[in-house]
């Protein structure tokens, strides 16, 4: 029995996941335009979901292509994390924090706690590290930073919170 369009694409077939894409990029697209983002923004999102999703129906970790909803939700998910990410940035930028600067005494302890945390850093298994980098200094999503370093997301996050846990626990950072 033939298999569908679908589960071709589910299981790697290139071209079963273009004709996938060329059916439902037009969706995918209304849905973005509708969210407000400008054409040139939705085209770009709306190709780095279509890969994402690729990559995930490749290594098997989809278990169903409910399309257009699918890469609608991967396409959202992108663009609310981007924004998230540049309002941090302009937050930083425009309110960047003068607590540790008041102080000769609070830049010393600044100092101090930032050390402890490189030491920490410096002192983790190189694939913790390089995790690590890659989501806060890099500002890598939590799959992309997995993948980098050859972790399944969940561990990855079970990775970053286990270091987070070292971090707070150093003596430094107390008050």
């Amino acid at each position: 029995m033939p298999k569908t369009v679908q589960e071709r694409a589910l299981h790697g077939e290139r071209c079963a996941w273009d004709e996938l894409v060329q059916q439902h990029e037009p969706a995918l697209l209304r849905a973005l335009h509708a969210q407000g983002l400008p054409p040139e923004r939705a085209q770009e999102l709306a190709q780095e979901s279509w890969v994402r999703l690729w990559h995930r129906a490749k290594s098997s970790q989809l278990e169903a292509l409910d399309l257009p909803g699918l890469a609608i939700r991967q396409a959202s998910f992108l663009a609310r994390d981007a924004w998230r990410k540049r309002e941090r940035r302009r937050n930083l930028e425009t309110h960047p924090s003068t607590a540790a600067h008041s102080h000769p005494r609070r830049q010393h302890d600044a100092r101090e706690a930032l050390g402890a945390i490189e030491a920490l850093l410096s002192g983790l298994p190189e694939r913790d590290r390089r995790l690590f980098e890659s989501v806060y200094r890099d500002g890598l999503s939590h799959g992309d930073a997995a993948a980098g370093v050859n972790l399944s997301t969940q561990r990855a996050r079970q990775r970053l919170c286990e270091i987070r846990r070292l971090i707070r626990a150093l003596p430094e950072l107390e008050e």
